[in-house]
């Protein structure tokens, strides 16, 4: 009787285990592999997508650089085409915050909260950046190409927070020494924004200034919505500066520079990379841009042997095509782009902020992008800190030297 019962016993388990594989294997194994990844993954990641946020300034005192967020959408339309990220494709939500802090925190808020999205991308404005820093620190998104070259963002390291473009004070730092060594400039006067994108510019260029024996002959400010540059012009003339260094963004830079030049200004002016773009033509004009030195911290259209540029012509000339792809702004959006989709692609389908972070912390020197080989450590976010000097010739900005790279 006992032998009946176990043998039944053993009868059933096998019934029980035979309806059990009665299942597709392959799709079970699948179908737990999906359940698994959707576990692993964080906010803003299904099967098939990534969510990416930002805001741009599309109105307000700074919507040139508004262009940033078509830029990064023909960038996901070619990654998109090629078949996404892994298999997924990627979403891009854009909101113009108007250039206005207040209201770049409520954007911020929103991408996060709201919409969900996975990371943020390319996000523009030092004071902007500032104000929402806290909330994202504690958030934990990754904050990947920070639009904004202040060393809020890199000094220390902040652990979701990935810089890219030339750090503003080097830049100041790499005028300065510039004006010294290849302008013989013995007096500077600095035209500024401000607030903390402007002031964090004059702060080193002052500091620099001082070490190399250089006087500081003016200051002159702005706020960022101010429209009428007529009084700075005309105190930073009776200064009389050998070189004028303008951080300014653009509308603002544009201005001063027609007074300047309006009221006989001579001296050498040199113009941040935040500004330093073919749209400069358009609202100085090009007599009035011609000479103007700059920076630029991604590399020329003139490398056309280079497949990065020719993949990044032919894609702006296909969805943007009224626009001119040799603007520094694009350029450095796709840039911006190329660096956030490299470390998702590094990811796998283990798309946990952790993971990310940790990707991204493996680019080493990697070129394979429109900036200059890329950087990033656990203690190291500035991404690159290489500038090539740039000049506006014949109506466009040309690159007059070979690649600097400056060692914070």
């Amino acid at each position: 009787m006992r032998k009946w019962l176990v043998n039944s016993l053993i009868m059933i388990i096998c019934l029980v285990l035979a309806a059990c594989g009665g299942t597709n294997s392959s799709t079970t194994s699948t179908k737990n592999a999906k359940e698994k990844s959707s576990v692993k993954n964080s906010q803003g990641v299904t099967d098939d997508e990534i969510l990416i946020g930002g805001w741009v300034p599309q109105s307000g005192p700074a919507a040139q650089w508004g262009i940033l967020a078509e830029v990064y959408q023909s960038y996901f339309n070619k990654v998109n085409a090629d078949g996404g990220v892994n298999g997924r494709k990627l979403k891009y939500i854009a909101i113009d915050d108007e250039y206005q802090p207040s209201k770049t925190v409520a954007a911020a808020k929103k991408l996060v909260e709201q919409e969900k999205v996975f990371a943020i991308l390319g996000t523009t404005g030092t004071a902007h950046n500032k104000a929402v820093k806290p909330y994202l620190t504690q958030k934990g998104i990754p904050v990947v190409a920070v639009a904004s070259g202040d060393s809020a963002f890199v000094k220390p390291a902040v652990k979701n927070y990935f810089a890219l473009q030339t750090n503003y004070d080097i830049e100041a730092r790499i005028f300065s020494t510039y004006a010294n060594k290849e302008l013989k400039a013995k007096s500077v006067g600095i035209f500024y924004q401000n607030d903390d994108y402007g002031i964090v510019y004059r702060d080193a260029a002052v500091e620099e200034l001082n070490k190399l024996g250089i006087k500081v002959a003016a200051q002159e400010s702005y706020n960022p919505t101010d429209v009428d540059f007529s009084a700075q012009a005309l105190s930073m003339k009776k200064a009389s500066p050998d070189v004028v260094f303008l951080f300014a963004s653009p509308k603002p830079a544009a201005s001063f520079l027609k007074e300047f030049d309006k009221i006989g200004g001579s001296a050498e002016r040199m113009l941040t990379y935040t500004s330093a773009d073919s749209t400069m033509i358009d609202l100085a004009g090009a007599d009035v841009m011609e000479g103007v030195l700059s920076t630029t911290w991604v590399k020329s259209l003139k490398d056309k042997d280079n497949p990065l540029i020719k993949e990044y012509v032919d894609q702006i000339s296909k969805d943007i095509p009224k626009q001119d792809p040799n603007s520094v702004f694009m350029r450095s959006a796709w840039a911006y782009a190329q660096v956030l989709v490299e470390g998702l692609k590094r990811s796998g389908d283990n798309l946990t902020w952790e993971n990310f972070i940790k990707q991204m912390e493996t680019l080493k020197d990697w070129d394979g992008s429109l900036a200059y080989n890329v950087t990033y450590t656990s203690d190291y976010r500035y991404g690159q800190t290489s500038v090539k000097i740039s000049q506006f010739k014949g109506g466009e900005l040309v690159d007059i030297s070979d690649v600097i790279k400056y060692e914070p």
